[in-house]
């Protein structure tokens, strides 16, 4: 038994599909870092909807950074991915996506079709010696910084030990606009539009 993953983006007037497939008989939650917006599920139900795609034996994606990497570096990871990773006990496979930042640097709306983007998977990671644990910081800490450190090494990117939205805050000048939400990057596609989250 496998799992598959389709992916379908629409990026400068063309549609990109990519497909996976991962072959496992165990939940598994994927670990990439940031290169998309994670602003899909609301901060209150992502825990869920992941341990729900979890218990029925899918495969669940995560962006452990929260958000793109303002300059292609690997950025501290949340502790989302932990706090999955142990209370659903599904093992953590780490997934290092390649030239993603040259591809569509951030900020940008033009994707550079001539690169080409690539995925390398690690080996799963199990944190049993955490169970019972999910609610102790420095476990989630230890968990987070551990799968990070195992991208790190998968990518061969330089590490940053903040957070990727605080490095982006300090490149700003003041005042400039950070919000790099779906509904914000929605509303600079379609100016003068009225639009909300359904």
């Amino acid at each position: 038994m496998g799992a598959e993953a389709t992916c379908t983006v629409r990026l400068g007037g063309r549609t990109v599909e990519g497909k996976a497939r991962l072959e496992t008989d165990v939940p598994v939650v994927l670990q990439a870092y940031g290169t998309a917006e994670a602003g899909l599920l609301g901060f209150e139900t992502a825990p869920r909807s992941g341990l729900r795609v979890l218990a029925e034996g899918r495969v669940l994606g995560i962006y452990p950074e929260g958000t793109r990497s303002p300059d292609g570096r690997l950025y501290r990871g949340r502790t989302g991915v932990a706090r999955l990773a142990l209370e659903s006990r599904a093992p953590v496979v780490p997934c290092a996506m390649m030239n993603t930042f040259e591809f569509l640097p951030s900020g940008s709306h033009n994707p550079k079709f001539g690169v080409r983007p690539g995925v390398i998977f690690g080996q799963p990671m199990e944190f049993s010696r955490y169970y019972g644990r999910e609610k102790d910081r420095e476990a989630l800490r230890a968990v987070t910084d551990e799968i990070i450190a195992e991208i790190a090494k998968l990518s061969g990117q330089e590490y940053v030990n903040i957070y990727a939205k605080q490095a982006k805050e300090r490149a700003q000048p003041d005042g400039a606009d950070t919000d790099l939400s779906m509904l914000s990057i929605a509303s600079q596609a379609f100016p003068g539009r009225q639009l909300q989250v359904p």
